[in-house]
């Protein structure tokens, strides 16, 4: 090959590599305040607002990426989109102002958590895939916690066969969802109310994520420090640890790379904390306000319902080099609350 004909080849390799088109990801946004969920598409932001009414308060995705699951927190229903078509499904009825929701036991199990005082306080929901790509969407239990002295439910997390619950009441509980009907294995009272509950990655501890600070025991009898997040062992619930993270009201929690939990503020801070250290890294402002996110590889997508945003963050080598990314403008008084983000389609497919 000559120099003109490898200058050409090299200047044409270097003009497709900068016009190739960047990879979308499928978010999708629960927006609270208008009754709908919006369908961002982010490589060129794209937005399709989706009439589902309600208020609608949490969202996820099934692990296929074919549905999304929506907590009506107005009208006591769970409502269903099929993202191939961005069609709304026969909705699932609750008990009234149902609020975080989240997929178990290998993706085959809905289970909500109910705001209100009456029983019950959890719903279980069948959403086993049926032959022909449906799923089931059929209620078949259901968890009330007044015995247990508790007020309601106010987030759920699930972990294998594990399905954790927090409460308005500053309770927390750990059932075995293996077995029919479920079977309680531990509870503590932590004292305020819990705003979120993850679990760490192995399932062995949770961080429970609370309204204010407040101080626990460890398991070895000794005061912690003062925090708004306490770090409990799985199975017994005792006390590990406690963390400090910001001076405001926490919202949200999840486990990135299997090594961070991330937490949003209602401030608009976002913190990072060491999963295995279960030590604070990093804070970082993001917005004027923030709630629910999801996230990818390497990036973050929090809802933020003061501004009407979706506010990207770009994941760094560890959470000290994270950087925030521009956001997504959704319609005014939408107060979007929670995001979820579609698995990537298998190559050679399209969405499901």
């Amino acid at each position: 090959m000559s120099r003109a004909s490898r200058f050409v080849f090299a200047l044409t390799f270097a003009v497709l590599a900068v016009i190739r088109p960047v990879s979308a990801e499928e978010l999708y946004v629960a927006n609270f305040g208008n009754g709908t969920v919006s369908h961002v598409v982010t490589n060129g932001s794209k937005v399709t607002n989706i009439a589902v009414g309600g208020g609608p308060r949490d969202v996820v995705s099934t692990a296929d990426g074919a549905y999304i699951y929506i907590a009506q927190q107005t009208i006591g229903g769970i409502a269903v989109i099929r993202t191939s078509d961005n069609a709304v499904l026969s909705g699932i009825a609750t008990p009234s102002s149902p609020t975080k929701i989240a997929i178990g036991n290998s993706d085959t199990r809905l289970y909500v958590a109910n705001n209100t005082l009456a029983a019950p306080h959890v719903t279980i929901v069948n959403i086993s895939p049926n032959p022909n790509g449906t799923r089931a969407n059929v209620v078949i239990g259901s968890i009330d916690l007044s015995s247990q002295g508790a007020s309601f439910a106010t987030t759920v997390a699930t972990f294998g066969s594990f399905l954790a619950i927090g409460t308005e009441s500053g309770h927390v509980f750990l059932y075995d969802t293996s077995t029919s009907p479920v079977t309680l294995l531990a509870n503590r009272t932590i004292g305020v109310i819990v705003k979120h509950i993850s679990f760490a990655p192995g399932g062995t501890k949770l961080y429970v994520i609370l309204g204010s600070y407040i101080d626990a025991i460890d398991g070895d009898g000794n005061p912690t420090l003062f925090g708004n997040v306490h770090v409990l062992e799985v199975s017994s619930l005792v006390v590990k640890t406690v963390l400090g993270a910001g001076l405001n009201e926490l919202q949200y929690g999840g486990i990135i790379d299997g090594l961070y939990l991330y937490i949003t503020s209602i401030d608009g801070n976002l913190f990072s904390v060491d999963a295995a250290t279960d030590t604070l890294l990093n804070t970082l402002f993001v917005g004027s306000q923030l709630a629910g996110f999801a996230t990818t590889d390497r990036k973050l997508y929090a809802a933020n319902p003061a501004e009407n945003l979706v506010q990207t963050v770009v994941l760094g080598r560890t959470p000290v080099n994270d950087r925030v990314d521009g956001s997504t403008v959704l319609p005014l008084g939408s107060s979007p609350l929670s995001v979820a983000v579609l698995p990537p389609a298998p190559k050679g497919k399209g969405k499901p």
